[in-house]
């Protein structure tokens, strides 16, 4: 599969704006230009008349039958079949609409297409829609700036951008990177895991844990709870600081830099709003604490067999005497020996 940069699905865009290719066989109301073929199923970005929207246009080598009820649709995008061939219908179209950010939708579209790089031939259909349908739950939140969410955000790109120093791979490090896919901790490689927690308060450390299975030693492989302290100083980074560094990080990884993307605007990040985010957030204190059986956790294996689900919080003041080296932690989420720093 071609690793499409945002360039390209741009200009091929801009060329069907111009109005300098003719339709594909068959189809109707659209024109579109091949992007690649992927197990069978060719993609087109496309332009749907006579509103001349941007599109996505997906071409299976056999019928589908979803059934309407079942395709995502939003404030930002549409998703519809499309007959391609006589008798049957075998194409998807995901379509921008009109009141849709054009910013966004790129994103949300090459995010999509990455997310198909190593699924197989049965599955590329229904992975397809699984993705549509997280952009779909995103495009239905409020996208005003991020406020209490800012320093949590810090927190995890501090630690993605720790990670890459460390010598893990940029790749790989946003790959793991997957609280922003609702994942059950902030990052997770092979079998470990590491769920972060930030704070900018000058006393004690008070956190959420958001369910029974986010702090669950019994898991399988490793799990760790790393907190950051923050402070507000000049000499500290902004979140736009901090967010153009690891840009930078990705730049030649087409890959590496939509996923970045696509997981900023899971998380409420937009480049529009840069002009709001005008904190220095100083990092003042970091630490590692491994999440075993003496874990002052919640957990389905202690809590009465009546309760199934859980939120509370924790203090984490106290157990700091006990905690582990932050870099070092790193160093073992990424497989790498300990003094990289």
């Amino acid at each position: 599969m071609v690793r499409l940069s945002k360039d390209d699905l741009l200009a091929a865009w801009k060329a069907l704006d111009r109005s300098q290719i003719d339709e594909l066989p068959g189809a109707q109301g659209w024109r579109g230009i091949r992007l690649f073929t992927h197990q069978g199923c060719s993609f087109h970005a496309g332009r749907r008349q006579p509103d001349n929207e941007e599109m996505l246009i997906a071409v299976f080598p056999h019928p589908l039958s979803p059934g309407s009820a079942a395709l995502p649709s939003c404030k930002g995008f549409r998703v519809e079949m499309a007959g391609t061939e006589e008798g049957g219908q075998n194409g998807l179209m995901i379509r921008r609409q009109q009141t849709g950010n054009v910013d966004v939708f790129t994103t949300m579209i090459l995010d999509i297409l990455h997310s198909l790089l190593n699924v197989s031939k049965p599955r590329l259909f229904e992975t397809l829609l699984r993705r549509i349908r997280l952009w779909q739950a995103f495009m239905e939140r409020d996208t005003r700036p991020l406020s209490q969410e800012e320093v949590g955000l810090i927190g995890e790109l501090t630690c993605l951008e720790r990670l890459i120093e460390s010598g893990l791979a940029p790749s790989t490090a946003v790959e793991a990177w997957i609280g922003p896919q609702h994942g059950l901790q902030d990052f997770a490689l092979d079998e470990r895991a590491i769920e972060i927690k930030s704070t900018t308060a000058a006393k004690g450390f008070c956190v959420t844990i958001h369910s029974l299975e986010q702090l669950d030693w019994q898991r399988a492989g490793s799990l760790v709870l790393c907190g950051l302290r923050f402070s507000e100083h000049p000499t500290g980074a902004t979140l736009n600081d901090i967010i153009s560094r690891l840009r930078q990080r990705f730049e030649g990884n087409a890959t590496a830099a939509c996923l970045f993307e696509g997981s900023l605007c899971h998380v409420g990040y937009f480049t529009e709003h840069a002009e709001f985010y005008t904190r220095h957030f100083l990092l003042t204190e970091a630490f590692a604490l491994p999440i075993e059986a003496d874990f002052p956790s919640l957990t389905h294996a202690n809590v009465p067999l009546p309760v199934v689900s859980a939120r509370y919080q924790l203090e984490l003041q106290t157990l700091i005497p006990q905690a582990q080296d932050f870099n070092h932690c790193l160093s073992d989420f990424a497989g790498l020996p300990h003094g990289t720093y």
